[in-house]
């Protein structure tokens, strides 16, 4: 198949949906497919080129016009994806995220079929966190009629398929399809003890990891507060927060005399595995998921946290909560422990446990490998090919073009 990907963000800006555009087009072309993917013209020319196989650069603010100049950025949106598709006649393509780039993305659905990848801001919202574009009218108006607009649409969860199916998706135009992670990237080859000597880590007592955005919805601001718990219920160990802003709870860490207790660590970015390629994440970071014996993700609300996987895959225990986007893929007391989302004494209460419980750990780990098993890059790379021949099998005809401005 001859594949277009149309992204709002990339390398070397790192986070979900940016691994995820890399990720699925280098699988997608190992396939033997003819893939492009077109991506902001500011990240492509920040990257070696050496690293943009597969890359073309979009006009200049491409997202940005359509974002701010409402009906002439839909215009010239039009415009150069419609001659693209002329030129290069795609037989489908994939559109990463779901405002302004998903809407954007509607000018081509007369001309070859769409399927569009939400990311999370763009289709959860939550009122309490202040989180979600829906939570602005213009923006859920344009959010809706951008995902009715599509063949497909993937939903990672079950949580984000009912929010398709809230934003009024049929049931039968949403394909569930998780994340990926690269395991041979993270699969431990050495001892833990030798990990911990190359990071300056004790050796002498539990290290539980937490890593990402230090954004209000991952719950981050409650880790002083499980750690004092913690410490205060008899448990030694060192806790490492690694990630941009995760500096702004040292803090509270010093006021609750925590210091020997919990690190921050600035955001660590990507390691090139070689000439052409480059590997998510680090090499130091992902050797921070190997020695680690607990990964905890205090979080709040999420689409499908790709730490989840890569702590897996490393052999961490993993401790999350119920929140939307994790209580669906967490098995509790199976392949991870899950506590009540935003109430400390519970995540406390879990994380204690695995730091005392060396079996229980073991026997976490051993089921959440089964579960990164099936989540591999290639076999998620091969159930979008399937999705996209649905796709193109379900064309509806005679569609009337979407309006730029709602």
């Amino acid at each position: 198949m001859k594949i277009g990907i149309l992204t709002g963000s990339f390398l070397p800006k790192v986070g979900g949906a940016q691994v995820f555009s890399h990720n699925i087009s280098r699988q997608l072309a190992e396939f033997g497919h003819d893939v492009d993917v077109y991506v902001p013209s500011d990240q492509f020319h920040a990257l070696d080129p050496r690293y943009r196989s597969l890359l073309t650069p979009l006009p200049w603010k491409f997202h940005g016009a359509v974002r701010r100049l409402s009906s002439l950025g839909m215009y010239r949106a039009a415009r150069y994806l419609q001659r693209r598709q002329r030129d290069k006649a795609y037989d489908v393509w994939l559109v990463v995220g779901t405002y302004p780039g998903g809407y954007a993305g509607t000018t081509l659905r007369d001309h070859a079929p769409i399927v569009l990848r939400a990311s999370g801001e763009d289709i959860q919202r939550s009122p309490e966190l202040g989180y979600g574009m829906r939570l602005n009218a213009v923006q859920a108006a344009r959010i809706k009629r951008t995902v009715t607009a599509y063949d497909k649409v993937v939903a990672m969860t079950e949580a984000s398929r009912e929010d398709f199916r809230e934003l009024g998706v049929a049931d039968e135009n949403i394909a569930t399809i998780t994340n990926g992670v690269d395991a041979d990237w993270f699969r431990r080859e050495r001892e833990v003890s030798e990990l911990r000597s190359d990071l300056g880590w004790p050796s002498d007592r539990p290290v539980i990891l937490t890593t990402g955005r230090n954004h209000q919805k991952k719950g981050f601001h409650l880790i002083p507060a499980i750690a004092e718990r913690l410490r205060a219920r008899g448990h030694e160990f060192r806790w490492y927060v690694v990630g941009l802003g995760t500096d702004r709870i040292d803090a509270e860490v010093r006021s609750r005399g925590l210091d020997g207790h919990v690190i921050t660590i600035g955001q660590i970015g990507v390691s090139r595995g070689g000439d052409d390629d480059w590997r998510f994440p680090d090499r130091r970071l992902v050797r921070m998921y190997q020695a680690a014996d607990v990964y905890a993700f205090p979080t709040l609300i999420e689409n499908f946290p790709m730490v989840q996987l890569e702590a897996m895959a490393a052999g961490a225990a993993y401790v999350s909560t119920d929140a939307p986007g994790c209580r669906e893929l967490v098995k509790h007391n199976e392949n991870g422990l899950q506590a009540r989302a935003g109430d400390v004494d519970s995540f406390a209460q879990e994380l204690g446990r695995a730091l005392s419980d060396a079996q229980l750990r073991e026997r976490l780990v051993t089921k959440a490998f089964e579960f990164v098993a099936s989540c591999t890059w290639e076999k998620v790379a091969r159930r979008y090919e399937d999705l996209f021949q649905q796709a193109r099998e379900s064309r509806r005809p005679n569609r009337m073009p979407l309006e730029a401005e709602v």
